[in-house]
């Protein structure tokens, strides 16, 4: 066991199929961004061991160790994906037999307005990515980033049904990334097996591909002001997606990750409209809008300017992306958000 250990996971940005990608086996595209979540694991002075984050006390919630796995009665053990990933990492000691202690584990965030307000790049995913990564680290355990993914799937999974897990491999790959997600139904059906089986498994549906990062265009992005949900969006209306829609939005991914090995500028960006096209018919069917009168200007303004641009992630809210040229200067498009009160963020995407 070595501690302390400290580890940081990224926060993401839907590109493409943000909707269709909660289906099992559909596709999206993401990039990775510089801002996320710091993990530090450290030994704990107690007996029991503590989470300290900005979502608690000062003094950090208790959590004990016990025979058969970890107790945290006001870490609300059932809607808490750091205590998730805990209790998934303490399973895994249990089955390799190896010595179990308390730690403390301190989760700090730069994902958020300085206000406090989200941007909605994805903060669950990389509390549990970081944890799990510091975690394994102190205590010497064998993690490689397909292990990394399962694992976190499995402690959001756990804790929203709906989730596709795009931010997951976007918080353990970095960089761009080409995603579909696995099937929850048959996940399910393996909840018998011992969790090192289960990790050892192939399951049915999940990719998680880094891919090469374009030179030919620059990712702007714009924040509305306004916090969306993806998972209320997702589950508002619950009925099928059905397959012309989800075949749409696939080839959109399909046709933008073909764009984006190639480095071609034009094509991602008419891959962009596409993937714009098919999650507006897919909130549609559903009885929802994807874009608000911000949203909208955030479009149409980068269009005028030789951009193209969409919603990134649940819409509604939120965050709005935008390809542009390598060579064109971003000011204007910048310039014309700000006059329609959207805050551009200074986000960059990070190194695979």
């Amino acid at each position: 066991m070595t501690f302390a250990q400290q580890a940081f996971a990224p926060g993401k940005l839907f590109l493409a199929g943000e909707y269709a990608v909660v289906e099992p086996g559909r596709q999206a595209v993401l990039v990775a961004v510089e801002r996320g979540i710091t993990a530090t694991v450290q030994a704990a002075a107690q007996p029991h061991g503590r989470v300290f984050s900005s979502l608690y006390d000062p003094e950090g919630r208790i959590w004990q160790l016990q025979p058969d796995g970890l107790t945290a009665p006001h870490l609300h053990e059932q809607h808490d994906v750091a205590f998730a990933a805990m209790r998934l990492v303490d399973a895994r000691l249990r089955q390799h037999g190896l010595p179990r202690l308390p730690y403390d584990l301190h989760l700090d965030s730069n994902l958020n307005s300085p206000d406090g307000r989200k941007y909605g790049l994805g903060s669950s995913a990389a509390v549990s990515v970081a944890s799990l990564r510091a975690l394994h680290a102190a205590f010497g355990l064998p993690l490689d980033d397909e292990t990394l993914i399962k694992l976190a799937l499995l402690a959001g999974l756990g804790l929203n049904p709906n989730g596709s897990g795009g931010d997951v491999a976007a918080s353990v790959l970095g960089g761009w990334l080409h995603y579909a997600s696995p099937d929850r139904g048959w996940l399910r059906t393996q909840q018998h097996l011992e969790l090192e089986d289960l990790l050892a498994q192939p399951w049915p549906g999940l990719l998680a591909q880094r891919l090469p990062a374009p030179a030919c265009v620059q990712l702007l992005v714009g924040w509305t002001g306004t916090p969306a949900s993806t998972t209320q969006l997702v589950a508002a209306q619950r009925s099928p997606i059905t397959a012309d829609l989800l075949d749409a939005s696939d080839t959109a991914v399909q046709t933008l990750v073909q764009a984006i090995r190639a480095n071609d500028c034009t094509a991602m960006q008419q891959a962009l409209r596409q993937a714009r096209e098919a999650v507006a018919q897919i909130a549609q069917a559903r009885g929802r809008t994807v874009d608000t009168e911000r949203l909208l200007h955030l479009r149409h303004e980068a269009e005028r300017l030789g951009a193209v641009a969409k919603t990134s992630g649940a819409g509604g809210g939120d965050c709005g992306i935008a390809l542009l040229p390598a060579q064109a200067d971003p000011q204007p498009v910048l310039a014309a958000w700000r006059e329609h009160g959207i805050e551009p963020l200074d986000l960059k995407v990070t190194s695979a």
